[in-house]
């Protein structure tokens, strides 16, 4: 009878510790995954503190402090504005530039020249990268401030503000230089293009002259087999042709 108790109770103990276990392992990694944040974050502090190019006076630490509260609730509403431009605006470049490919490949499908195209389209994706990756550590910087402990280290508020400026600063002229080079450079590419699939359509659709027949019996010419004496009319667009456009 013992054997059979025993046999029970290590049937229904079994479960308990399985799930006892899974969720031991679930806490661990849950807290080895918030001390890699913190510590990651420490690291991104320290980086800002040591770019600060004016060290602020205790005084200005100590009124900072005072202020810590009001100054995070900001920026943590802040963030929740940055973090849904940064996604549509990376993703809005993105499409431009898979576009672009896209645009690229039925060029060349059609023997139309895409080397100038090839070029402006590797230059903005090179602009595009850089942007995205300026973007996410404006967005970092400003996530960083709002969260870390201000009251004991307003130091670390300044810095990592004064980093998420520095970062603005870039994002500015870089979304200047990729505007430039999508309405100045990509659309004056686009337009030469065009003009090329008209030229490559005018020429599948010419039709080649031919003499005036003569009649077979009279050896005259028959003037109701002549041409019309005006010109074919020839359509200025390309018929079923790939119109090029880019949008910003």
């Amino acid at each position: 009878m013992n054997k059979y108790i025993k046999f029970l109770l290590a049937v229904l103990l079994i479960p308990i510790t399985v799930v006892i276990a899974l969720f031991t392992a679930q806490i661990l990694s849950s807290d080895a995954h918030v001390v890699a944040q913190q510590g990651n974050m420490q690291q991104r502090v320290e980086q800002y503190k040591s770019s600060l190019q004016n060290q602020p006076s205790k005084g200005d630490l100590d009124k900072l402090k005072l202020r810590c509260s009001v100054a995070q609730d900001r920026l943590k509403t802040f963030n929740t504005k940055v973090v849904g431009i940064k996604q549509k605006r990376i993703d809005a470049y993105n499409s431009i530039n898979k576009s672009l490919d896209t645009l690229i490949q039925a060029l060349k499908a059609k023997s139309i020249a895409t080397t100038t195209l090839e070029q402006n389209s590797k230059d903005l994706k090179a602009k595009t990268d850089v942007f995205a990756t300026d973007m996410v550590s404006f967005s970092q910087a400003i996530e960083d401030a709002s969260s870390l402990d201000c009251a004991n280290d307003p130091l670390a508020l300044m810095a990592s503000i004064e980093s998420a400026r520095g970062n603005h600063v870039k994002l500015i002229q870089e979304v200047a230089d990729i505007r430039n080079e999508i309405n100045n450079v990509i659309k004056t590419t686009l337009k030469q293009v065009k003009d090329d699939l008209v030229t490559q359509q005018k020429a599948s659709t010419a039709t080649p002259a031919t003499d005036n027949p003569a009649n077979p019996t009279t050896g005259t010419v028959d003037n109701n087999s002549q041409p019309n004496s005006q010109s074919p009319d020839i359509s200025t667009q390309p018929q079923g042709g790939v119109t090029p456009n880019a949008t910003q």
